[in-house]
């Protein structure tokens, strides 16, 4: 039985190891080649061609010459100085396939587009090798010049070319029109009845925009016009093809079109009003005055409980208490400098919310003169079935108190202490504030007219440089 086992083992093994000479002998794992490593067939999306193709040329003092191990019909093209390999071709990649060899020239001069590079084809000895690639050209004709510049023993070898699979190579011809076309995309994906435009990018001194030609690979699947809007009809594949009038330059986009989804309709909006509000029992206040600042719901109904963080100007008010009304309980309160969060909730069904509604007092201290702000800026509403509700920025109010300076609250309003201010208040001595709307008899506010009230207007009396004795 062990026997039987490690003859198992043995025979996969073996297996695997022609699979890899197979892979090693018909070339490297798709699109995993780099420049100086060996390519024995092209990689997934390129072609490759022989050095005996048509439209290369081979100009200079050249000598074939025939070894094992070289792409196609084994045999090269070897150069000395001045040799010259040209083409012209339309695409976007390129790769030169030759031998490595301890006498490879160091040196080797390339010219695309006008653009000179050097490379090497110096190393130790391998045949169908990587030894220069350009990647992400313009898709269009480009032009391409190999020479061997150097004067030495060394020398340029020359055996196949790869270009992208979208390419075709064609005869040399330095002065050719520099063109070159791109779309805005190369893949996108749209849901059936959907449409995209494509944007294509072309570069010509010969051609524009009205000599582009758009054809679709399966017309059934997507569509396109002159425009080169794209328009998904079914669920499938199609590939879009953008091409310059009379040439080989051209530019594809693969479309994939997805069925249709099912859209639920957005839950509404539940409304566009304030839902929670900010309602102080008055809007002016003096220094050190309470005021008392209702949270109010309203323009909903059916609404059992509430969350919400509102915010005050710390700097001007003081935050004193919270106070609680009928059928509502402050489930929660958090509280920091300038910020409360509260969560609220009705108690039964009798307290749910379907009219205007007070739910929570809180009650303030003026502390600065100035103008404050108390704001709620997140609310959360639910009606206790089935709904929980975030509330935009619109449907949560706010509301100002203004805190005025008690230098310039005098007992008569005229802007100034005097004798007369002393006077009111001393005539009125004892009596309810409130009874006297026409003063500012509460000076040191306490809601009472008294010995503190006196004191304090005669400091300010004798701080009013207008007001002297004569």
């Amino acid at each position: 039985m062990k026997n039987c086992f490690k003859k198992l083992i043995i025979m996969f093994v073996m297996v695997l190891t022609v699979l890899s000479i197979e892979i090693i002998q018909n070339g490297t794992i798709a699109n995993a080649a780099t420049v100086g490593e060996q390519l024995l067939q092209p990689e997934d999306g390129w072609v490759r061609y022989d050095n005996d193709d048509s439209n290369i040329s081979v100009n200079g003092s050249w000598a074939p010459y025939s070894m094992s191990g070289l792409y196609k019909d084994n045999q090269i093209f070897t150069g000395t100085v001045n040799s010259r390999i040209e083409f012209n071709f339309v695409g976007t990649e390129l790769r030169l396939i030759q031998p490595q060899w301890s006498d490879g020239d160091n040196n080797v001069k390339i010219e695309i587009d006008g653009i000179t590079e050097y490379y090497s084809q110096r190393g130790i000895e391998k045949f169908q090798t990587i030894m220069y690639e350009k990647l992400g050209m313009n898709n269009g004709v480009h032009t391409v010049k190999i020479t061997k510049i150097t004067n030495d023993s060394s020398y340029l070898r020359f055996d196949a070319i790869d270009i992208d699979e979208n390419g075709i190579l064609l005869p040399y011809n330095e002065d050719i029109v520099n063109e070159s076309l791109n779309l805005n995309e190369s893949f996108i994906t749209l849901s059936e009845g959907t449409s995209e435009i494509l944007n294509p990018t072309m570069i010509s001194t010969v051609h524009t925009n009205k000599d582009l030609i758009w054809t679709s690979s399966n017309e059934e699947i997507a569509k396109v016009d002159q425009n080169g809007n794209v328009n998904a009809i079914k669920e499938g594949k199609a590939v879009i093809t953008v091409q310059i009038k009379d040439t080989y330059i051209k530019a594809t986009c693969n479309v994939t079109v997805t069925k249709k989804e099912e859209v639920k309709p957005e839950e509404p909006e539940i409304t566009s009003a304030k839902i929670l509000n900010v309602d102080p029992e008055k809007d002016k206040i003096k220094l050190k005055e309470n005021v008392t600042a209702d949270i109010v719901i309203d323009n909903i109904k059916e609404i059992a409980a509430e969350d919400m963080l509102i915010k005050y100007d710390s700097t001007k008010l003081k935050f004193i208490n919270t106070n609680e009304v009928n059928g509502i309980k402050l489930v929660k309160k958090d509280e920091k400098d300038g910020e409360l969060r509260v969560i609220l909730a009705s108690k039964g069904l009798a307290n749910i919310v379907n009219d205007k509604k007070v739910l929570l007092k809180l009650n303030f201290q003026g502390i600065s003169p100035g103008e404050a702000l108390v704001n709620i800026t997140k609310g959360k509403i639910s009606d206790g079935i089935e709904m929980e509700k975030d509330l935009i920025k619109d449907q949560c109010g706010e509301a100002k108190i203004i805190i005025e300076d008690e230098t310039f609250l005098d007992v008569n309003n005229d802007g100034v202490f005097t004798l007369l201010d002393l006077a009111i208040d001393a005539r009125h001595y004892g009596e309810d504030t409130s009874s006297l709307p026409q003063y500012n008899t509460d000076i040191v506010i306490n809601q009472a007219i008294d010995n503190d009230d006196l004191l304090k207007i005669g400091e300010y009396m004798l701080a009013n440089p207008e007001y002297k004795l004569k």
